[in-house]
C-alpha cells in the first residue's frame, strides 16, 4: 500500500460542537484514509466529509486544546507542502520549494488568497500517476470572523471570486492529469468536505482502527458543488418559513426534506432551523455558514437592523388567512419536528444543544419580533416535549413490566431479555435528554418571559404551562409549576388573569388532583375570593366557579365570612356571575339536605301524594329566600336557579303546595311569608320559561339560539297546560289577598291559547274569566287593575278559537265601567256625598286601565265628558285632587291616541273620513289650548305639571309634518305649534333641567329622584326636535350645555345631536352654531380675546366639531351652512363697536374649518374680504379675521381623496431601535413648493360627486350661497 505522511493540526471548527481540536501526525492512505498520531498513541481511519465531531472520549492521552491551529500535510514524494511558520520551524519538508512563503496563522484571507496563487505558480510538475493528496483548509481567526460581504469567501462578493475562480476551474479540468492540486487555507478544496457524523462507526476493512474516528471519504470528496463551505455561503440554505407560508407542499413533507438535509450535513440543517426562526420573526437577514462560529447574542445583534422599518407588525401576529395560516403551521411543523425525531435527531446532543441556546437569546431580545417569534416556538416545542415525555413515562412502565415478567421465567431467553433491556436502556436515555432539553428551555425561556411586557407572551405562557398540566399532571401539577400560576393571578391585565383561572378550574375539578393541589389553594384561597369581586366579569365569573370546586374538594377550605360573598353574588346584574354563584348555592343546599333527618324519613300530601324531590328543593329555596340576610329580589334568584335547578319548572309541585289544605289544630305547612314567596317564585319562573327572557337590570351576554326558542315553545305549552285547570281553584282561594292575587293575575298573559280549544277546555275559560271580572270590579289598586286588563288582552287574540267568547266577557265589563262613570260624574259635578265621589274616583281609575289595551272611543259622549272634568280641574279655583287630574288627563291622551291610530289605519287603502279627520284636530287643537297655559317658568314644577309636558309633547310627536311624498290626508292630520308655544316649552325645558339649581341639603336619594325627572323632560324634548315638531333652532337651549352638564346629561344630549343627524346634518349644524352664538352673545359686552369665555366656547366647539365626524364629505353641506349661519351672525353687526366684539367670533369658528373640503375654503375666502367695514378696524381687532381666513387657505388633506388614502395607512415617522438611533439620522422632509401648489391645484379642481342630505340645499357652490353684499 502507497502511503504518504504528514503532520495534521486540526484547530476548532466553525460550530459550537466543534470548539475542541486534537494535533498529532497524519499518513494519507491511498484509498482515502488517514492514519494519526498523537503523543501516546496512534489511530486509523477515514474522514467524512468536511467536519470534525468533538474529543473522542476513546482516546484519553491524546493533546485536547481549544486554540485554533492551522492545518499542514507534508508529501515525502516531493509534492508541494503548505505549513504554518510554527510547524515549518520545527520540521521543516524535503519536498519544500525554497522561497515559498508560509502562511501565518490569522493571516488575512486575501491575503492568504494571493498567497495561495503565487504558490500554484511555483509548484513542480508531478507525475500524473501520483497520488493525489487532501488538503483541509484552516478555520478563519476568531478575532475577524468572515462576514456575507467578505470578497474572500467561496460565495462571498466578485472580487474574491475572480481572484480564485480561474485557479480552481484549472484544477479542475488538470485534476486527473495533475492529482497533486492543492488549495490554501483560506479557499476550501471542492473535492473534500468535512462532516460531524452522530456516531461513525468503526471502517470493516481497516482492522487497525481501534476506537471511532472521522474519515475523508474520496467518494465525497470528487463532489463537484461542495454540501457547504466553511468560508463560503455557496450552497442554498433552505428558507423553511417561506415553504410554509406558500403552502406548496405538506408541513409532514417539508419536515421530511430538512430531515434529509440535516442526516446528511448538521450544520446546514442547523442553520436552516435557525434560520427558520428567523424569518419566522420577519427578519430580511439570515444566518450564514461564516456566522456560525459566532456566538448567539453576536449573531441576534447583527439580525437586528434587518427589519422592515416601515411595518412594525410579524408574520405571527398579522391579520389574514394568510397569516393565520401560517402561525398555525409554524406551531405544526414544531410539533411534528419533537415527535418525528424523538428518537433520532431530537437526543443527538448537537441540534438541540445549538437550538435551545438560540431560542433562549432570542427569546431574551429586546426586539418584540424575535422575543414573541422564538417564545411561541419554544412553548410549542416545550408542549411537544411533554407529550412525548408522557409517552415515554408510559412506554418505560409497559418495558419495566415485561423486562420483570422475563426475568421471572424458570428459562429466560437471554436474546429476549437483552433486546427487552437495551429497550428499556434506550428509552430511559431519551426521556433523560428530552427532560434535559425541556429544563433548560423552561428555565431560560418560560422562567423569563412569563412576566414579559408584551401582553401576548404573558398569555401564551399561562395557556402553555396549562396544556403542560392537563396532559402530565404527575409531574407538572406540583407546587414548583403552580406557583407561577398564584404569581399572575394579579396580573393587571384581565386577559391574563382569565388565562390563569381557566388553567386552575379543570384542575381544581378533579378530585384526583386534591392532594397536589392542596398546598397552592389554601396559599392563594383568599385571592380567589378577592377576584369574585374582580373588574372583569369573566374573571368574576370564572373565580365564582373556582371556589366552588374547591368547596367541593375541600370543605373546611373556606371561611363563613367568604361564603356569605358568594351567596350575595347571587343577586347581582351580571347573569353569568349570578348563574355560577346559583351552583354553589345547589351545592350547599345538597349537602345540608343528605344530613336532614326529616327528607330521610319523607312526607305526604293530605291526597296521600308523597314529596317529590322537587318539592324538596322547593322548600330549600322559600328557606333561603326568606331567611337570607342578604337581597330580596325574587326574580334575580329565580333567573339565577332556573337553569340549573329542574324544581323551578315544577309546576305540579308548586300548585300542590299552595292548594294544601291543613287540617284543624295542626300548624299551616306555609305560613302567609312562605304563600307570598312561593307565589312571587312560581309567577317569575313562569314569566322567564314562557319569555325566555331575564328580568329588568339582568346583564346577559347569551344569544338566543333556534334551539333556546324551541324550548321557550315547550315550556309555554306545558305551563298553559297545567295552569288552565289549576289556576282558577288557586285565584279562588287567594282572591281575598290582593298582594297574592296580583301576581296570580298576570298568568294568563303567558299562556298558548290555542290549547284551549284544542285541549277543550272552555269550561275553565269560563271560569278563568269570570274570576277576573269578579276581581276587576273588586279591587281599585291601579296596578291589579292594569294587570287584570293586560290578561284579558292577551286571551283575546285574533285568529283563536276562543276569541269571541273573551270579547264578549270584554265588552260586557268596558260596558260596566263607562256606564259607571256616566252616571256618577254629573252627582260629581253636583259636588255629591262621599260615596258618589269615590264611586266616581274608582270608575275613573278602572277607565284609565281598560284605555291602556282597549279602544274606549266609539261614543263622543265620553271624550265630552272627560274635557268637563278637566277644565274644572285646571280651574285656578278649583279644589280637585291633584291624582283625580292625572287620570283624567290620562285619559285624554289615550283617547286621542287610539283615534289618531285608527284614522291611519286607513293608510293605503281608502281614505279617511274628512269629517272624521277634522274633529280629531279640533279635539287635539282644544286639548292643547287648555295644557299649553300650564306650562309656567319660575317655580319647580308639580307632578301634574310634568305631566301635562309628558302629553304635551306626546301629541306633538303624534302629529308631524309628513313628508313632501305622503298622501294629501295626511296633511289634514298635521299640527304645527306656534312658534311662542315653542318658546315657552324650550324656556320650560331650560328652567326645569338646567337652571333651577337643587338646595345642597338634598339628601342622595331625593337628588337622584330629581335627576331621573329631568332626564325625562330633557330626553322628551330631544325627541321633539329630532322629529321636527319643534323648530331645530331651539335646539340650541340644550346644545349650549353639552360640557356643562358632563355627569348628567351629556349622553342624552349627545344622543340627540346624533338623531338630529340621521334625520337632516344641516338642520343639526344649524342648531350648533345657534347654540355657540347664544353662549358668545350672553356677555358680549365684556368679551376679550383669549379671556377664559372665550376658552370655553372654544372648547365647547372643538367637542361638538367631533360630533361630525371624520368624512367630510358626509358633513360637507352641513359645514356649508354653519360656517354661513356664523359668517351672517358677524355680518350683521349693528356698528364698528358691535362688529369689533363679533370679529373674536372667528376664533371659535375656526374650529370647524377642518371640516370643510379644499374647494369650499377657496371659495369661501374669496367672500370674506365683502365683510363691511372689516378692513377699517384696528390691526389687534381684526387678528381673528386673519387667522381664520389663514387657516382656510393652509393646505389639508380630505379624507376622500383617493391619493392621500394609501399615504395614511402608511407610516410617516418610523420607530428606530436604539441601537440603530445614533447611526441613523433621518432628515426633515422639506416640501417642495412647486409640488405643494400642483397638489392643491388638482385638488381643487376636483368636485364631489355624491348628492348632498334630502334636507339641504342643491348641490353647487356651498361658499357662493354665503351672501355677503
Amino acid at each position: 500500500m502507497d502511503t504518504s505522511e504528514g503532520s495534521l493540526s486540526l484547530g476548532s471548527r466553525p460550530s459550537q460542537a466543534f470548539s475542541e481540536g486534537f494535533s498529532g501526525r497524519v499518513s494519507v492512505l491511498e484509498e482515502g484514509n488517514v492514519t494519526v498520531q498523537s503523543i501516546d498513541q496512534s489511530w486509523t481511519g477515514s474522514l467524512s466529509q468536511h467536519q470534525l465531531p468533538s474529543a473522542p472520549s476513546s482516546l484519553p492521552n491524546s493533546s485536547w486544546t481549544n486554540e485554533p491551529s492551522s492545518v499542514a500535510v507534508e508529501h515525502r514524494n516531493g509534492s508541494a507542502t503548505y505549513a504554518s511558520e510554527q510547524s515549518e520551524a520545527d520540521e521543516a519538508p524535503t519536498g519544500t520549494p525554497t522561497g515559498t512563503p508560509a502562511t501565518p496563522v490569522g493571516r488575512p484571507k486575501r491575503a492568504a488568497a494571493t498567497v495561495a496563487t503565487e504558490r500554484m505558480t511555483l509548484r513542480p510538475k508531478t507525475p500524473k500517476t501520483a497520488p493525489t493528496a487532501a488538503l483541509i483548509a484552516a478555520p478563519t481567526s476568531p478575532e475577524s470572523p468572515p462576514t456575507p460581504d467578505d470578497n474572500t469567501s467561496d460565495g462571498g462578493g466578485d472580487a474574491g471570486r475572480d481572484s480564485l475562480q480561474s485557479p480552481v476551474r484549472k484544477r479542475r479540468r488538470n485534476r486527473k492529469s495533475d492529482p497533486t492540486f492543492s488549495v490554501n487555507e483560506t479557499a476550501q478544496p471542492e473535492n473534500v468536505t468535512l462532516s460531524a457524523v452522530k456516531a461513525p462507526r468503526e471502517p470493516r476493512n481497516n482492522k487497525a482502527a481501534t476506537f471511532r474516528t472521522p474519515v475523508i471519504s474520496r467518494k465525497k470528496a470528487i463532489r463537484k458543488t461542495p454540501v457547504s463551505s466553511v468560508a463560503g455561503d455557496n450552497v442554498q440554505i433552505r428558507n423553511l418559513s417561506a415553504a410554509l407560508r406558500q403552502g406548496e407542499e405538506p408541513v409532514d413533507k417539508i419536515l421530511d426534506g430538512w430531515a434529509e438535509v440535516y442526516k446528511n450535513d448538521r450544520l446546514r440543517g442547523y442553520l436552516e432551523m435557525a434560520n427558520f426562526f428567523i424569518h419566522a420573526s420577519g427578519c430580511q437577514g439570515k444566518i450564514t455558514f461564516a456566522m456560525s462560529n459566532l456566538d448567539h447574542a453576536e449573531v441576534i445583534k447583527q439580525l437586528t437592523g434587518k427589519f422592515d422599518e416601515e411595518n412594525n407588525d410579524y408574520p405571527i401576529i398579522k391579520p389574514g388567512p394568510e397569516f393565520r395560516k401560517f402561525r398555525s403551521d409554524f406551531c405544526k411543523f414544531l410539533d411534528l419536528f419533537v415527535k418525528n425525531t424523538k428518537d433520532s435527531i431530537l437526543v443527538d446532543d448537537y441540534l438541540m444543544e445549538n437550538l435551545t441556546g438560540l431560542l433562549s437569546e432570542l427569546s431574551d431580545s429586546a426586539f418584540r419580533a424575535f422575543r414573541h417569534t422564538a417564545t411561541l416556538g419554544a412553548l410549542k416545542m416545550m408542549t411537544s416535549l411533554v407529550e412525548v415525555q408522557a409517552q415515554l413515562k408510559e412506554t418505560i412502565a409497559s418495558d419495566e413490566r415485561q423486562l420483570e415478567l422475563e426475568k421471572k421465567r424458570n428459562r429466560a431467553n437471554k436474546p429476549r431479555l437483552q433486546t427487552l433491556q437495551d429497550t428499556f436502556d434506550q428509552h430511559t436515555r431519551n426521556a433523560e435528554s428530552i427532560k434535559s432539553i425541556f429544563d433548560k428551555l423552561f428555565k431560560s425561556v418560560f422562567g423569563q418571559r412569563y412576566r414579559d411586557s408584551l401582553l401576548a407572551v404573558r398569555e401564551l405562557c399561562m395557556e402553555e404551562l396549562g396544556e403542560w398540566m392537563i396532559t402530565y399532571p404527575s409531574r407538572f401539577v406540583d407546587d414548583s409549576y403552580l406557583k407561577y400560576l398564584g404569581w399572575t393571578l394579579n396580573d393587571k391585565e384581565a386577559t391574563v388573569r382569565r388565562k390563569v383561572l381557566n388553567v386552575i378550574l379543570p384542575l381544581v375539578e378533579k378530585e384526583d388532583l386534591t392532594q397536589q393541589m392542596q398546598l397552592f389553594s389554601s396559599k392563594f384561597k383568599d385571592r380567589f375570593v378577592e377576584m369574585t369581586a374582580d373588574a372583569d366579569p369573566e374573571c368574576c365569573v370564572k373565580a365564582v366557579k373556582i371556589v366552588c370546586a374547591l368547596d367541593k374538594t375541600q370543605t373546611e377550605l373556606f371561611a363563613e365570612s367568604d361564603l356569605d360573598r358568594m351567596f350575595e353574588l347571587i343577586y347581582v346584574s351580571d347573569r353569568n356571575m349570578a348563574v355560577a354563584a346559583s351552583d354553589f348555592l345547589l351545592t350547599r343546599m345538597a349537602a345540608i339536605s343528605a344530613t336532614d333527618p326529616d327528607r330521610k324519613k319523607g312526607r305526604r300530601f293530605r291526597s296521600g301524594k308523597e314529596w317529590s324531590e322537587d318539592v324538596w328543593n322547593i322548600f330549600e329555596i322559600l328557606k333561603f329566600s326568606t331567611e337570607s340576610p342578604t337581597h330580596s329580589h325574587t326574580a334575580y334568584l329565580v333567573d339565577s336557579l332556573i337553569d340549573s335547578c329542574s324544581a323551578l319548572k315544577a309546576w305540579d309541585a308548586m300548585t300542590d303546595l299552595l292548594l294544601e289544605e291543613t287540617e284543624e289544630g295542626q300548624p299551616s305547612l306555609l305560613d302567609d311569608k312562605f304563600e307570598r314567596t312561593l307565589i312571587e317564585i312560581m309567577c317569575f319562573a313562569l314569566k322567564h320559561a314562557a319569555v325566555g327572557e331575564s328580568p329588568t337590570g339582568r346583564i346577559s351576554s347569551k344569544k338566543t339560539k333556534a334551539k333556546d326558542l324551541k324550548q321557550v315553545q315547550d315550556d309555554r305549552a306545558r305551563l298553559t297546560t297545567h295552569f288552565i285547570t289549576t289556576l282558577p281553584p288557586v285565584l279562588t282561594k287567594f282572591k281575598q289577598d290582593v298582594n297574592k292575587t296580583g301576581l296570580l293575575i298576570s298568568v294568563p298573559q303567558y299562556f298558548d291559547v290555542d290549547i284551549y280549544t284544542t285541549n277543550h277546555k272552555e269550561e275553565e275559560l269560563d271560569q278563568l274569566l269570570d274570576i277576573i271580572g269578579e276581581l276587576f270590579a273588586k279591587y281599585e289598586d291601579a296596578v291589579f287593575l292594569r294587570n287584570c286588563a293586560k290578561s284579558l288582552e292577551s286571551l283575546e287574540q285574533e285568529g283563536t278559537g276562543i276569541v269571541n267568547r273573551v270579547a264578549m266577557h270584554k265588552s260586557g265589563l268596558i260596558e260596566a265601567v263607562t256606564t259607571r262613570f256616566h252616571e256618577s260624574l254629573p252627582v260629581w259635578m253636583a259636588g255629591g256625598s262621599e260615596a258618589a265621589v269615590y264611586e266616581f274616583e274608582s270608575s275613573v281609575t278602572r277607565l284609565v286601565a281598560l284605555f291602556n289595551f282597549f279602544d274606549l272611543t266609539a261614543t263622543a259622549e265620553l271624550w265630552d265628558d272627560l274635557m268637563t272634568v278637566m277644565r274644572r280641574g285646571f280651574d285656578p279655583e278649583s279644589t280637585m285632587k291633584r291624582p283625580l287630574l292625572r287620570k283624567i288627563l290620562s285619559c285624554c291622551n289615550l283617547f286621542v291616541m287610539w283615534r289618531i291610530q285608527a284614522l291611519r289605519k286607513h293608510e293605503g287603502v281608502t281614505h279617511p273620513d274628512a269629517d272624521d279627520c277634522a274633529i280629531h284636530m279640533a279635539r287635539l287643537r282644544e286639548l292643547v289650548g287648555l295644557l299649553m297655559p300650564v306650562l309656567t317658568v319660575g317655580q319647580t314644577a308639580s307632578d301634574t305639571v310634568f305631566a301635562v309636558y309628558h302629553v304635551l309633547l306626546d301629541l306633538l310627536v303624534l302629529h308631524p309634518a309628513p313628508l313632501s311624498t305622503a298622501a294629501e290626508w295626511e296633511f289634514d292630520l298635521k299640527f304645527e305649534l306656534p312658534s311662542v308655544d315653542q318658546q315657552a316649552i324650550a324656556e320650560f325645558v331650560e328652567f326645569q333641567v338646567f337652571t333651577n339649581v337643587l338646595p345642597e341639603t338634598t339628601s342622595p336619594e331625593a337628588r337622584l329622584t330629581h335627576v331621573h325627572r329631568r332626564r325625562q323632560v330633557l330626553t322628551q324634548f330631544c325627541r321633539a326636535f329630532t322629529c321636527d315638531v319643534i323648530s331645530s333652532r331651539f335646539a340650541e337651549l340644550v346644545l349650549r350645555h353639552y360640557l356643562t352638564t358632563t355627569g348628567d346629561y351629556s349622553d342624552v344630549i349627545k344622543e340627540a345631536v346624533r338623531k338630529m343627524m340621521e334625520v337632516s346634518k344641516v338642520h343639526c349644524a344649524e342648531a350648533v352654531a345657534a347654540a355657540l352664538i347664544a353662549l358668545f352673545t350672553k356677555n358680549i359686552r365684556s368679551h376679550k380675546r383669549n379671556s377664559q369665555e372665550i376658552l370655553e366656547i372654544r372648547e365647547m366647539a372643538k367637542k361638538l366639531a367631533l360630533l361630525f365626524g371624520t368624512d367630510n364629505e358626509k358633513s360637507r353641506w352641513a359645514m356649508g351652512a354653519l360656517h354661513k349661519y356664523c359668517v351672517e351672525f358677524i355680518r350683521e353687526a349693528t356698528d364698528d363697536r358691535d362688529l369689533a366684539k363679533r370679529v373674536l367670533f372667528f376664533d371659535v369658528l375656526s374650529e370647524f374649518t377642518s371640516k370643510l373640503r379644499r374647494e369650499d375654503k377657496a371659495r369661501l375666502v374669496g367672500r370674506l374680504n365683502s365683510l363691511p367695514n372689516l378692513l377699517a378696524l384696528n390691526g389687534d381687532v381684526v387678528t381673528p379675521f386673519f387667522q381664520y381666513r389663514n387657516s382656510l387657505t393652509s393646505s389639508g388633506t380630505d379624507t376622500d381623496d383617493p391619493a392621500d388614502k394609501h399615504r395614511r395607512g402608511r407610516r410617516v415617522n418610523p420607530v428606530i431601535p436604539k441601537h440603530r438611533a445614533a447611526a441613523l439620522r433621518l432628515p426633515t422632509p422639506t416640501p417642495d413648493k412647486d409640488d405643494v401648489a400642483s397638489v392643491v391645484a388638482s385638488m381643487a379642481s376636483s368636485v364631489a360627486g355624491d348628492a348632498p342630505d334630502a334636507e339641504a340645499d342643491e348641490p353647487g357652490d356651498i361658499a357662493a350661497d354665503v351672501s355677503m353684499e
